[in-house]
């Protein structure tokens, strides 16, 4: 595989990670008083093994999936083409998004395993094309398609007061901690570091403002990452100012960080190395890269950054980069 589909798997891995895990969050309160109804997740970057283990062992009627892993399921994981012949409910989430990263062969290849009486439900921000064609291959002739957005309303992130602020990398926990304690009654969504592109900062801003009310949204960006601001300027986003940091708040943010498991800020410091170097104005210097990774892991009261699995680095493609641990 090049260098440049390794990059590409991953950002579609992080991206979706994050929105699969949410969606089986809500569906586990949903089945809180069904204890014979499970649900299940399935999702790129993490172990198959451990996933099938889980999947025999747990029941599952809900199975939250990003495309490629259960794309892998259906092709190595013994017996799972066969039960999910039995899927009655198909539904795609985010279909615009899944699309521009790339996901429409394994979709449609998802689509040929499933019966087709099945109830289809297809969510999308915005309706190009692409997600018409898609919607020809999930959904039958007579589908029904409701646009719950109104002639005449206004995009929601003009109805958000957005904001930025730059400050060091690392100042940005201590920042946050102030931030959410001065915003928490507020209808405000937070964005620490880099977005992906700008669609990506525009639909992260769509989760505050709705229903008619004005949200908030605030950007906190290290001074290496305010290029990004090029891309939004017609967005009527403004600077605030970074709040000043006291020894007291820089003490409880110290104490808490302490406290955090040496596993998940393993995962925090692998997971930010693996969306920074999918990022080309930031990936394109591997040193700096490195460098700036290091950083982020001081700032989680690490003096050494953690290992990295061998497997994990070489499908980043930054095996024997200089200053990276391997494991």
């Amino acid at each position: 595989m090049s260098l440049q589909k390794q990059r590409q798997e991953q950002e579609k891995q992080l991206a979706f990670w994050e929105l699969a895990n949410q969606v089986a969050a809500e569906a586990r309160k949903l089945l809180k008083y069904h204890r014979s109804l499970g649900v299940q997740v399935v999702i790129g970057g993490t172990r198959l093994p451990q996933e099938q283990r889980s999947m025999q062992a747990n029941p599952c009627q809900i199975l939250v999936a990003t495309p490629g892993r259960l794309k892998d399921h259906l092709e190595n994981t013994p017996g799972f083409s066969t039960r999910i012949k039995g899927v009655k409910v198909l539904v795609l989430d985010e279909a615009d998004r899944l699309l521009d990263m790339g996901f429409r062969r394994d979709i449609e290849k998802i689509i040929a395993f499933i019966p087709k009486e099945r109830q289809t439900l297809l969510f999308s921000a915005t309706v190009p094309e692409e997600v018409r064609q898609i919607s020809h291959v999930a959904m039958r002739k007579d589908y029904e398609f409701i646009n719950t957005v109104q002639e005449g309303d206004e995009e929601t992130h003009s109805q958000v007061n957005q904001m930025y602020m730059i400050a060091p990398l690392d100042l940005h926990f201590s920042i946050l901690y102030d931030v959410l304690k001065k915003h928490v009654a507020e209808d405000a969504e937070y964005k620490v570091g880099l977005p992906a592109d700008r669609e990506q900062y525009i639909h992260r801003l769509g989760r505050t403002g709705r229903k008619g009310k004005e949200g908030q949204g605030i950007l906190l960006l290290a001074p290496w990452e305010m290029h990004f601001l090029s891309t939004v300027n017609d967005l009527s986003i403004s600077e605030a100012a970074a709040p000043s940091v006291d020894s007291s708040i820089q003490a409880v943010v110290k104490d808490a960080v302490t406290r955090v498991e040496m596993k998940s800020k393993e995962s925090a410091y692998q997971a930010w190395l693996g969306y920074y170097n999918s990022n080309k104005s930031i990936s394109r210097d591997k040193a700096r890269l490195v460098r700036l990774a290091e950083d982020f892991s001081q700032s989680m009261g690490l003096q050494v950054p953690p290992a990295i699995p061998k497997l994990i680095l070489r499908k980043m493609g930054l095996s024997n980069v200089p200053g990276l641990r391997s494991a």
